[in-house]
C-alpha cells in the first residue's frame, strides 16, 4: 500500500492493483508506515444490479471488482 499522487493504492511489486476510495485513503494514509503486509484474501465481483437503483445510474460499468484484502500493522507505531 502507497501513496501514489495524493491516491493510496494496493500494488504488488509495481502494478497497481487496486485504488482506494476517498474514505478509504482517510482511513488508510497515516497508517501507511505502520503497515507490514498487505495480502489480498479474495475478488468480490459486483455488478450495477447489486446495487440500489438510485446508484445504478451513476455506476460507469456493469460489472467491477473488489479485493478483500488482511492489513498487518505495527499499531505501535501510529501516534
Amino acid at each position: 500500500m502507497e501513496n501514489n499522487n495524493g491516491k493510496v493504492v494496493l500494488k504488488d511489486q509495481d502494478r497497481v492493483v487496486a485504488v482506494l476510495s476517498k474514505q478509504g485513503a482517510q482511513f488508510w494514509s497515516a497508517k501507511i508506515n505502520a503497515i507490514e503486509s498487505v495480502t489480498v484474501l479474495a475478488m468480490i465481483r459486483r455488478y450495477r444490479e447489486d446495487s440500489e437503483e438510485g446508484y445504478q445510474a451513476r455506476c460507469k460499468v456493469g460489472q467491477w471488482e473488489l479485493p478483500l484484502v488482511e492489513v498487518v500493522f505495527d499499531d505501535t507505531s501510529i501516534g
